[in-house]
């Protein structure tokens, strides 16, 4: 299965909308994340801005007080079932397989909840976690900024291996 995680940070540019169908068409992604599109979800809007074959239907984590920041978008006939939903993540379920898009805060007291929310060491299922965790494992990961404290990278870190999760390689830039 081919998945798609991409913070566009606002969809309704032009240049967003192109860039994300020109990646559709490349990768052909099952399932797509966008995080950070700064508009309502709508389906019509999601007839609007997804390629034919894509289900209108986006899976988002809106709530009364807020626009959704992250929008999970799928192809026609894919069956996925949302597991868990918060305003940091949204955890659905594919194919036989949990995916946890993430979208975490940057206040680290914050991304505590994340944690807890995101504890599936239990199951057996299959499970993919992917996103923008707002904190990293290495200091040679940043760029610029606040010099990151060691009790953040090392928070990050025993939670990744506490629930038994492990680095995938990236594809694209480093740096945007």
């Amino acid at each position: 299965m081919r998945v798609l995680f991409w913070n566009i940070n606002g969809v309704a540019r032009e240049v967003a909308q192109f860039k994300l169908r020109e990646l559709i068409r490349d990768f052909k992604p099952e399932v797509c994340c966008l995080v950070e599109p700064k508009v309502a979800s709508s389906a019509n809007f999601g007839r609007r801005l997804i390629t034919e074959g894509y289900s209108p239907d986006i899976i988002h984590n809106s709530s009364c007080s807020s626009i959704a920041n992250l929008w999970i978008c799928y192809t026609n006939g894919l069956n996925v079932l949302v597991v868990n939903t918060s305003k940091q993540a949204i955890t659905v379920a594919v194919e036989g397989v949990h995916i946890s898009f993430v979208h975490a805060s940057y206040v680290q007291v914050t991304r505590h909840r994340l944690w807890q929310q995101l504890d599936m060491k239990d199951t057996v299922t299959p499970w993919l976690v992917m996103g923008d965790f707002n904190c990293i494992l290495r200091l040679d990961e940043k760029k610029c900024g606040r010099e990151t404290r060691s009790s953040v990278i090392i928070e990050f870190s025993d939670w990744i291996d506490d629930i038994n999760l492990f680095e995938a390689d990236s594809l694209g830039n480093k740096f945007t």
